[in-house]
């Protein structure tokens, strides 16, 4: 009778279903055969256990090991769900328990022979005596595959060995490559061809990595003999380097696994390719190798892409973590290329890859679902604006909230926006006053009106030494007003809807002084803000600062279509979802095209500035064309363009810098906003359009806020009964 070895195996670990094991038990007692079998199984195991326990915990920071080939034996066999079916009547050895005690995973091993091997993984592992090792040959076809049968020498290596491999011995890995023994089945299986080992890092025995070898192109079967070595494979210490903390521009996350190992950051460098580094610490020793899976799952939680390996790749595997060690681990998961256009979910998570168990994960106090942390939403391609339109006002967070409610439903409006000034909820680091904001948020939620909070003005704690104290500024750490933007939105999620990250930053005085408008410095703003909102609130709509429209002016403006340029320049497409925009009207008609208007067409003649110098920033029509240009024009096209502040001023007896006030009537301003909502509503690209403002000429009369204050006027008629 034919003896299955993978039964026998089995059969030592315990792992077997009861009519499995009365099967093996028959067997023992009634041969001989198969108890000699067994136990000289379990004494190679055991032979097994103490080559790798004698060589482990010594082994050097670098030792060349290598191996060859002495004999192998190839078989058709049937497969069943892509696994090669037991076959108790077979005489090839075949034992998955025995692989599994050395943690490989019989069903995760591939072998593939061929002539040529083109930049490939490359595995094995180190024993000091020949072991018999048996694999399932994975085939293309679908019913039928081949079992391989080998044998494997650990040898020492030739001196001299001439390597057909360009520099192939410079990579630091346990990787091997033979020449074979003739096989008879098919030529590709002939004298020379190349064996390709492929087992997961992490079910090597610990110290053993992994890496990518260089390109091996074809070799005839003349070049080498039989039996050769012609790569030599690395046994390296697989510590991870130390890391003090966490480097700059990686989004905070709290997710702890099985109280063993916990997620305390991520990074993706690129949304186009996906190319993401996670950073772990430990939080105990750890006695097992765990892999990492990163997920992709469109909104329905299908997957679509996924990678596991073991972090680093399997240089650093966990069992090898000190309590408390930061360890950095980079993964590519695919290019976005492959995916239609859509919104999809990353997530990641860790199994121990020997049971194919998940660990257990927690995040804030509460388990996370399939034991897995969704790390953000990525938006690949043109799926329609991200933020759809919408019509809004805003209003004074410190004015009749019971007034303002009432007149935003009468307007048929949805959205409300407020300014949350940063410096006043922390006027000192740690310490905050909420208590204000949570009434008022809290009454527009429960009337269902959608909030954009605009988060601006830093604390003086929290900025540069040497900006100018007297205006308004940025912080000096991107990472401070990432983690209050956060707070935010994890303390108002499902009622506040998106925010701006700050607002008119190419002006002086949002910039901390003169000569401080940056762009780069604040997409780092927005590189950092982004990230750190998805993680806590991922539903949360982020909106880019929206521009002041402007001209150069040394020291005190940029010209703001050239600020959105260095923006884009700087790196900003992956860290939006709308680009906040500002367009004035000053006296320029909704409609009308800033090169051809002319006064008399505008019905000024008290601010004739639009009509002598002309530029985009002077009409409405002309700062959103500008803004979409330069949008389509880097790839962005996609994104909605949301107008988070616009109208028109009018005044009988302005202050000075507020003279196009004077040339605007209340009958030409409720037409002109009307044609601006009409006109924003076809657009298709146009995201919530915020009307500046509602009530400040009820809380701050005297200002030149009121001047554009709709309330108790006839543009607030008009709106009221324009088509929604």
């Amino acid at each position: 009778m034919g003896v299955d070895e993978g039964l026998l195996g089995a059969y030592l670990d315990g792992e077997l279903a009861p009519p499995e094991r009365e099967q093996v038990e028959q067997w023992l007692s009634g041969s001989p055969e198969v108890q000699a079998r067994l136990e000289q199984l379990r004494q190679t195991r055991e032979q097994v256990h103490q080559a790798l326990a004698a060589l482990t915990p010594a082994a050097p920071s670098s030792a060349v090991l290598a191996f060859k080939r002495l004999q192998a034996q190839l078989e058709p066999v049937s497969l069943q769900n892509g696994v090669p079916a037991k076959n108790p009547s077979s005489t090839v050895w075949e034992s998955p328990s025995l692989l599994a005690e050395l943690k490989t995973d019989v069903k995760n091993i591939r072998y593939t022979w061929r002539n040529t091997v083109t930049k490939g993984f490359i595995f094995a592992f180190v024993i000091s005596l020949v072991i018999v090792i048996s694999a399932a040959v994975l085939a293309v076809w679908p019913d039928l595959g081949y079992r391989v049968t080998e044998q494997l020498q650990q040898i020492a290596p030739a001196e001299g060995v001439n390597l057909p491999v360009s520099e192939a011995n410079k990579v630091e890995t346990t990787t091997v490559v033979v020449a074979l023994q003739p096989i008879s089945r098919g030529s590709e299986f002939g004298p020379g061809s190349i064996g390709e080992r492929s087992w997961p890092t992490s079910h090597l025995p610990t110290g053993f990595i992994s890496g990518e070898t260089e390109t091996v192109g074809k070799i005839a079967r003349t070049d080498i003999a039989a039996g050769q070595v012609i790569v030599q494979g690395m046994l390296v210490d697989a510590s991870a380097p130390d890391m003090p903390d966490l480097p700059a521009g990686v989004v905070p996350v709290s997710a702890v696994f099985n109280h063993e190992i916990e997620l305390v950051g991520y990074k993706l460098e690129s949304k186009e390719a996906i190319d993401l580094t996670l950073y772990w610490r430990s939080v105990q020793e750890v006695a097992n190798n765990y892999t990492v899976f990163i997920h992709l799952t469109d909104v329905n939680g299908l997957l679509l892409a996924q990678e596991d390996s073991p972090p680093g790749q399997g240089k650093f595997p966990t069992s090898r973590w000190s309590p408390g060690q930061l360890v950095e681990d980079e993964h590519h998961i695919l290019t976005v290329e492959n995916l239609p256009d859509g919104k999809y979910d990353l997530k990641v998570g860790l199994y121990n890859s020997v049971t194919g168990e998940r660990l257990s994960g927690q995040s804030e106090g509460n388990p996370t679902p399939d034991s897995s942390l969704r790390l953000m939403e990525l938006m690949v391609g043109e799926v329609g604006p991200t933020v759809p339109f919408g019509y809004g006002i805003q209003a004074d967070p410190n004015g009749d909230a019971e007034l303002n409610l009432s007149s935003i439903e009468e307007l048929g409006f949805e959205w409300v926006k407020f300014q949350m000034p940063w410096k006043t909820v922390e006027p000192t680091q740690g310490n905050y006053d909420w208590a204000a904001w949570d009434q008022v948020i809290d009454a527009y939620a429960a009337k269902n009106i959608k909030v954009m909070l605009s988060i601006v003005k830093a604390p003086d704690w929290a900025r540069p030494a040497d900006d100018d104290k007297m205006v308004e500024g940025p912080p000096a750490d991107p990472a401070k007003y990432a983690e209050f933007v956060a707070q935010v939105s994890e303390r108002y999620r499902g009622k506040v809807q998106a925010v701006e990250i700050w607002d008119e930053q190419n002006l002086w005085y949002k910039a901390g002084g003169k000569g401080r408008m940056n762009a780069a410095n604040y997409v780092q703003l927005l590189q950092q803000a982004y990230p750190a909102i998805k993680a806590v609130n991922p539903e949360m709509l982020v909106i880019s600062g929206g521009l002041t429209p402007a001209g150069n002016v040394a020291d005190l403006a940029i010209d703001d279509v050239e600020y959105l340029e260095q923006m884009y320049a700087s790196g900003v497409k992956d860290y939006f979802d709308a680009l906040g925009a500002h367009p004035a009207g000053y006296n320029c008609p909704a409609l009308a095209d800033w090169r051809t208007v002319t006064a008399e067409e505008a019905g000024a003649d008290s601010f004739l500035e639009p009509f002598i110098n002309r530029h985009h920033s002077w009409c409405f029509l002309g700062t959103m064309e500008a803004y979409r240009e330069v949008m389509v024009a880097n790839g962005d096209g996609g994104k909605a363009i949301a107008i988070t502040e616009f109208g028109w001023a009018v005044d009988d007896s302005p202050q000075p810098g507020y003279m196009y006030a004077l040339d605007n009537t209340p009958v030409e301003r409720a037409r002109w906003l009307v044609e601006a909502y009409l006109w924003g509503k076809k657009q298709g690209w146009v995201g919530p359009m915020i009307l500046w403002n509602l009530d400040y000429s009820l809380t701050t009369p005297v200002t030149e806020l009121g001047y554009f204050s709709v309330y108790y006027t006839s543009a607030y008629d008009a709106l009221v009964k324009m088509p929604k």
